[in-house]
């Protein structure tokens, strides 16, 4: 694994094992809902147990020319049951100079996806998934 920062268009992002772009910035949060279990007669909750764990993940990425994210299959395309049935995502980011993995969040459903088309041709998207597990660089 890499134990160095990434900086700039330092790693790629690899979508269900494609080559989806260059990331230039990705965000990845994991919440883990923890509750107090609280007794009748007693003020102080008794424990505090986790109930639920989400992650979300955003990327930042300059698209590979030719390489669409419905024809590669990472973002739904068509109507209702297209979007309900569309399987889940492994997303993945390696470390451009070494190849090494940096992180991988598995169970992804595409949530919001934007992209904007800068002077020069460069096709920068924007993609937020929510997934099911995150794990980083010491998990491989």
């Amino acid at each position: 694994m890499s134990d160095r920062g990434v900086s700039s268009a330092r790693a790629k992002v690899h979508i269900n094992g494609k080559e989806a772009g260059w990331a230039t910035g990705v965000g990845v949060d994991e919440s883990i809902n923890q509750i107090p279990i609280e007794v009748l007669g007693e003020i102080d909750a008794v424990a505090i147990e986790a109930t639920g764990r989400s992650v979300s993940v955003t990327c930042d990425f300059v698209r590979i020319k030719g390489k669409s994210l419905m024809e590669m299959g990472i973002w739904p395309r068509g109507g209702t049951s297209e979007i309900v049935e569309a399987p889940p995502l492994t997303i993945e980011l390696y470390d451009i100079i070494t190849d090494q993995p940096i992180a991988k969040v598995e169970g992804c459903k595409g949530q919001n996806v934007s992209w904007r088309l800068d002077r020069g041709g460069i096709k920068t998207v924007n993609a937020r998934f929510i997934g099911i597990r995150q794990y980083d660089e010491s998990d491989s």
